[in-house]
């Protein structure tokens, strides 16, 4: 787990040594044990590394092959790197001299020198994002892992030439990023979906390298062929029930022959079987590891499950980290529980307001977007927990994602009833649905949600509203004219082109809730909910793995569970549930309790000091107002009513709240990661 950074300047200048430095030294956080450079005319790397497998430096980096024509830099960790190697031993692609390390670095360098960028992704099992530099075609290839878990940023220049790194604060250390300013253009989009999908950032001219792509740029192409050259997917999954496309020689199948029987399971037990093997090899895979390193239980099913099957595959206790909060509005009891019947090394952080609010600058500094989850804050202060022992920890992210955990699949499984169709097709159906939203107590949230959703016809729309946090009656209500008329164009953008995009001959998704799944994995998963992991873990030096996230697992699911093996009634996640009470052994009432998730009870903290101060400062100044995004009596509506108990407005307050301190940090330099909140 590592920062990368580089230039490929194609202005007929070398690449500059000061600012390749200064690259690196704005992600000192993310390798605090080594640091590199290479250079070679107009192309140059800047590396820092935590150091997780072969701690010795003949894992330094940028590393070379003996000859010195393939060069990477490389951020994340190859699981497989292993298996990988006996494969290039075997096809006679491994060094001539002898391996030099044992780490996956060299791995990965010699897999795209044999294969190619391109079969070199599809036959790594990890996270990564890498740059690889072919010194005798001088060609420049970056390439992002299959989910989005590693990040990669990048500036085209047309004048020139081309920037990236792994964090946004590099490219401007190095003078590569252009002036900080917002794309107006992206703003409906965040206060839609409470992230940008498809672009990760609101800073003008800085895009992300989308997850499950290389991109490859030529030197002797110039700056214009730089600027025109378009990522290329090596990755996409589906739902398909038939025979799948054929796989790579070198991609490693799932331990139980997932590819040689792709066809639809109908029996649980087999199903549970198979998973089980399945899970239990992606959390071994992921216990490889040179340095200490736990886990981040919640005490809900997905984290619970990670824990109890690292507790089967590791001799000693499995050190585990959870968070609660000192209102009584925590998960911090069944966490201990949970570890209590795994016999865990349990450690536990609590959370007050005034903790929260403390920690909010240096999180956003860390973070580099608006912080879209409340959760965001408490993650950071555990990661820095966590990193006092260990230096990496496993967590539960993607299961809901890829078994159908939320709330909303079941709601749009149930929706997909033709006596439910028929109701919603009735005209006056949904505007009537909405009137009760509106009239749902807020203790209700979730009833309110999906009612609010189903009221909503537009596709994307009614996407957006299961997380999302301002509509577009309200997005029109809110804004100014000006500004609604330049960003509502783009709000679905990243959604439609997720769908357009998609391989030919991808498969029609099977019903709304496999199109939701799959939707969330492209758009929710890499722009909120990995990029939180990646940054407040990174924050600390601290390196996150994600076994839900293996990309057999994701396929596993799409492609061979029945819709009703993971949503059946209003019961999510099904086949983990059966396989966490059955063959793991996990208490009954951790598996079966109801979903709560990672809530912070910002919504009662916003009506009380010190939050509810420092929102007014921040969203009724000066400042905020003159920049004439909004209309100031729908701004002031939204916090009067909060604050009266009229309605309940947190996740609203809470976007625009963090999207005010975010301008004040990143574009107009006004608040220091060290400063208090505005009061």
């Amino acid at each position: 787990m590592c920062g990368i950074a580089g230039l490929l300047r194609l202005d007929g200048r070398p690449a500059g040594r000061e600012a390749l430095r200064a690259m690196a030294a704005a992600m000192a956080h993310r390798g605090p044990d080594d640091d590199g450079l290479h250079l070679d005319g107009p192309l140059g790397l800047s590396f820092r590394r935590l150091a997780i497998l072969d701690l010795s430096p003949s894992g330094h980096q940028p590393m070379a092959t003996a000859c010195g024509r393939h060069v990477i830099v490389f951020n994340g960790e190859i699981y497989n790197h292993r298996a990988l190697r006996a494969r290039l031993e075997a096809e006679g692609a491994a060094p001539a001299g002898g391996w030099r390390s044992g780490s996956d670095t060299e791995t990965l360098l010699h897999a795209c020198a044999a294969w190619g960028a391109a079969r070199a992704c599809r036959a790594a099992n990890g996270m990564f994002a890498f740059a690889w530099w072919d010194a005798r075609e001088r060609r420049l290839t970056l390439a992002r892992d299959r989910f989005g878990k590693k990040p990669l940023f990048l500036v085209r220049d047309a004048g020139r030439g081309i920037a990236f790194a792994s964090e946004l604060r590099a490219l401007r250390a190095g003078g590569a990023a252009p002036a900080a300013a917002v794309d107006r253009r992206r703003l409906a989009a965040f206060l839609c979906y409470r992230f940008v999908p498809g672009e990760e950032t609101l800073l003008a001219g800085v895009e992300p390298l989308p997850p499950g792509t290389i991109l490859e740029l030529a030197a002797a192409g110039g700056a214009a062929a730089a600027v025109a050259a378009a990522p290329r997917p090596y990755y996409d999954y589906d739902f398909s029930r038939g025979p799948p496309a054929a796989r790579d020689a070198a991609e490693e199948a799932a331990p139980e022959g997932g590819d040689a029987a792709p066809a639809l399971l109908r029996d649980e037990a087999e199903a549970v079987a198979l998973l089980h093997r399945l899970l239990e090899d992606a959390v071994r895979l992921r216990l490889l590891s040179d340095v200490p390193f736990g886990a981040f239980l919640s005490g809900g099913l997905d984290s619970s499950l990670v824990v109890a099957l690292m507790a089967r595959l590791h001799p000693d206790p499995i050190k585990t980290y959870s968070v609660g909060f000192d209102t009584g509005f925590s998960e911090a009891g069944h966490a201990a529980r949970v570890a209590r019947h795994l016999g865990t090394d349990h450690h536990e952080l609590t959370v007050g307001a005034a903790d929260l609010v403390r920690a909010i600058p240096a999180a956003l500094w860390s973070r580099e977007t608006p912080i879209s989850e409340p959760s965001d804050i408490p993650i950071y202060l555990l990661a820095r927990l966590a990193r006092e022992k260990v230096t990496v920890v496993l967590s539960g992210e993607g299961a809901d994602e890829a078994f159908a955990g939320y709330p909303k699949y079941a709601a749009l499984a149930a929706a997909d009833s033709a006596p439910a169709r028929a109701v919603l097709a009735v005209p006056g159906a949904r505007p009537l649905l909405g009137a009760v939203a509106r009239a749902v107590p807020a203790a209700l949230r979730r009833a309110q949600t999906m009612l609010e959703a189903f009221a909503l016809s537009e596709r994307f729309e009614h996407h957006a509203a299961w997380f999302g946090a301002f509509p577009a009656a309200e997005r029109r209500a809110l804004l100014s004219p000006a500004l609604f008329a330049e960003a509502e164009a783009q709000v679905h953008r990243a959604a439609a082109r997720a769908l357009d995009g998609r391989p030919a001959g991808g498969h029609a998704f099977p019903s709304p809730v496999e199109e939701a799944l799959y939707l969330d994995t492209r758009l929710w998963l890499p722009a909120n909910l990995l990029l939180r992991g990646d940054r407040m873990t990174m924050a600390h030096s601290l390196e996150l793995r994600c076994p839900f996230l293996d990309w057999r697992v994701v396929e596993f699911a799409a492609r061979r569970l029945p819709r009703w093996m993971k949503v059946r009634g209003w019961e999510g996640k099904r086949i983990l549930k059966l396989l966490a009470e059955g063959p793991v052994g996990l208490p009954r009432e951790i598996v079966r309790r109801p979903k709560w998730g990672f809530k912070v009870p910002v919504g009662a903290w916003f009506r009380g000091p010190p939050l509810g101060g420092a929102l007014r400062a921040a969203l009724l100044s000066r400042e905020a107002l003159g920049r004439g995004w909004y209309r100031e009596a729908a701004l002031r509506r939204l916090v009067e009513d909060h604050a009266a108990g009229r309605a309940d407005n947190g996740r609203k307050l809470w976007i625009l709240f963090q999207l005010e301190l975010w301008h004040r940090m990143f574009v107009d330099g006004t608040l220091a990661p060290t400063d208090e909140l505005p009061a």
